[in-house]
């Protein structure tokens, strides 16, 4: 797999922040060229072997070349016939929808669906959190209810649970021997605060992540959102990027249902905590009160004894209740947020919900707000792993939708087949502006026979003449030294990396020029058993270019071509390999 990166920057004059567009290929050895925007904005793969020779049995994509006042890109690419013969092809992919969407409408487009990608992935992640949460508020609690019932099943009548046997204990004031002993010896104070700790944190945590995590992004997302809109509801924006406005007000109905999710999850939460609140200071009270009563048990009474069940009256008794007879069997949460068990062990990794059942897809939102009136319970109406889903995929049908009306505007076609002598293994290409859009495309390489020749094949680039026949101009390097490596500087001069019997040679080729010039920046020396330089790469703007010439495989020579010192080098050994 090759990749390439090409930056298109629009031509208009007018000042905008979104005038520079970064699109991404991606060459593979099967001829496809896949295609996004900013690294995030899947447009789709492209075949190329549709405008290559009938007898083409493999492609590989060698080498790309662009210009940033270009959306015709140039691709050299390696095929084979049938017999086994090598040709090098050049292939025209001109990104067709970048000027059509210049210079607003693309970069527009691929920004806000980038964010509202990201929204999604950041809501997934929160909608694991709250889960995660969710079950941390009730698991230990869920082991000491497990305990409890565990002994009361095995009691004389083997019909009280907790819940029946904590409520008698609220109402009445009397505690069982069971019930009892599981406050003192297996409660206690050291669990106790393990308890309060746990589902305290855990449903405190839910009430964070919902108000500063969920619906803010959801919000974001209505914003996001009615950014497409606002591009899909003009003709001309619509037509070019592929928006369909209903899909659109079917992603904003789901991400309404989520808002309103979140809203009535952030009030269940907030009357949880209350009566959780309520339940450990009656559950601190009595464990207290039962300690004391059994110690004294046939006894004189106690005064603090005394104080204590006075306190009882201090108690909100219908919170407790209410918090006993509702969150410890099943917490109302459940219904918004998807634990892996609940407070009782039981495993709530069921069937998802039916969407069979609600066939509406536009104006849900209504039908799922009197869901959440009549206030049904878990897998009789969405949860937020369901809601989420369902945004997903109905924001994947929008990117489709995109995607597809771009590619279209891909085009590509066969322009040339280079010399059969060309080596594909070393060669460099570049797009040389000439006038007002008007471009030429320069590749270089060297010759399989005689290596010490390079060849410049200049092809015109011209849109209105897809068929072009490249003008060849050769060059001998001096001495004529074997050509390891060749690199372009700039649209005049051309770096050329060169081995002989005793010495290396980094020059410099002024090709522009109708008079060859080689100047010769540094010398490699090969005594003494000294491997020949491999590898040369030359990055950088204008006036901070370098030139890196790798050695032996873990030596590289970094030389600064602008800093007026042709032969000033700044050596770095560092123990890297370079492949």
């Amino acid at each position: 797999m090759d990749a390439i990166f090409h930056s298109y920057s629009s031509t208009s004059n007018r000042p905008s922040r979104y005038d520079e567009v970064d699109v991404l290929l991606t060459g593979f050895e099967d001829g496809t060229i896949h295609i996004r925007i900013f690294d995030c904005f899947d447009i789709g793969s492209v075949d190329l072997t549709s405008s290559l020779p009938k007898d083409s049995k493999t492609c590989k994509v060698l080498r790309h070349v662009a210009h940033p006042l270009s959306s015709t890109h140039a691709l050299a690419v390696q095929t084979t016939t049938r017999n086994a013969a090598y040709q090098l092809q050049v292939i025209a992919l001109d990104l067709n929808f970048i000027p059509q969407t210049s210079p607003y409408y693309l970069s527009t487009l691929a920004t806000k669906s980038t964010q509202l990608l990201n929204l999604l992935r950041y809501l997934t992640q929160v909608s694991t959190h709250l889960s995660i949460e969710l079950r941390g508020a009730f698991d230990l609690p869920g082991k000491f209810v497990r305990n409890i019932n565990e002994t009361l099943a095995q009691s004389a009548d083997g019909q009280t649970d907790f819940v029946t046997a904590a409520y008698q204990l609220v109402v009445t004031g009397d505690c069982g021997d069971e019930l009892r002993d599981w406050m003192i010896d297996e409660i206690g104070e050291r669990n106790l605060k393990r308890w309060d700790k746990a589902s305290a944190l855990g449903m405190e945590n839910i009430r964070r992540f919902t108000h500063e995590c969920l619906l803010p992004a959801l919000e974001r997302c209505q914003v996001v959102v009615s950014r497409l809109e606002g591009l899909s509801r003009f003709t001309k924006s619509a037509q070019v990027l592929g928006l369909d406005l209903q899909s659109l007000d079917r992603v904003m109905d789901t991400v309404d249902c989520l808002n309103l999710l979140g809203h009535y999850l952030l009030k269940t939460v907030g009357k949880e905590i209350k009566q959780f609140t309520a339940f450990m200071k009656w559950l601190r009270l009595e464990v207290e009160i039962q300690g004391l009563e059994r110690e004294n048990a046939g006894g004189p009474g106690s005064e603090r004894l005394d104080e204590l069940c006075m306190r009882r009256d201090d108690l909100d008794v219908r919170t407790v209740l209410d918090y006993i007879q509702g969150v410890m069997d099943k917490s109302a949460m459940v219904a918004f947020v998807r634990p892996s068990v609940d407070a009782r062990g039981t495993s709530l990794e069921g069937p998802s919900y039916d969407w069979s059942h609600n066939q509406a897809d536009v104006g849900f939102y209504e039908v799922f707000k009197n869901m959440l009136k009549i206030n049904l319970g878990p897998g009789k109406r969405p949860d937020l792993d369901d809601l989420l889903r369902r945004l997903t995929g109905q924001a994947q049908r929008v990117f489709d939708g995109i995607a597809q009306t771009l590619r279209k505007n891909v085009l590509h076609g066969r322009v040339c087949t280079l010399q059969q002598d060309c080596n594909a293994d070393v060669m460099t290409a570049r797009m040389v502006l000439k006038s007002e859009g008007q471009h030429e495309v320069v590749f270089a390489t060297t010759n399989r026979t005689e290596a010490s020749q390079i060849s410049l094949h200049y092809i015109p680039w011209e849109p209105a003449h897809p068929s072009r026949v490249p003008r060849v101009r050769d060059f001998t390097v001096p001495n004529n030294e074997s050509a390891q490596g060749i690199q372009f500087v700039d649209d005049s001069d051309l770096m050329v990396l060169s081995s002989g019997q005793e010495k290396a040679h980094l020059y410099t080729l002024s090709y522009a020029s109708p008079d060859v010039v080689w100047k010769e920046r540094h010398v490699f020396d090969l005594s003494g058993g000294a491997k020949i330089p491999s590898e040369l790469e030359v990055n950088g703007r204008k006036g901070r270019r370098a030139a890196c010439v790798l050695e032996d495989g873990i030596k590289f020579t970094v030389f600064d071509l602008d800093s007026g010192q042709p032969d000033e080098e700044t050596p770095q050994d560092e123990d890297i390999m370079i492949e």
